[in-house]
């Protein structure tokens, strides 16, 4: 699956979050919808999320809930990937 934003960056989730998100739309439609509005926000403004620390120093995060989604930003591909 694969978002575009006005700022020509591509969100690409892993297969595995991909799945994953669609697993949470059948089980948790509320949470999944909250998880895809941050992502949209995400995209919009990448930079004003926290970073992870020690080994996963350049992966962002966003807290939605009980959930985080996990991100890095490639800016020679202008591209995000999302990982669960």
């Amino acid at each position: 699956m694969t978002l575009r934003n006005t700022l020509d960056y591509d969100l690409e989730f892993t297969r595995k979050a991909e799945k994953y998100i669609q697993k949470l739309v059948k089980k948790d439609e509320k949470s999944a919808r909250k998880i895809l509005k941050s992502i949209k926000e995400m995209v919009e403004k990448p930079y004003e999320y926290s970073i992870l620390k020690g080994n996963f120093n350049k992966v962002h995060k966003i807290r939605v809930g009980n959930y985080r989604i996990l991100f890095d930003i490639i800016e020679n591909k202008s591209s995000y990937n999302s990982y669960n």
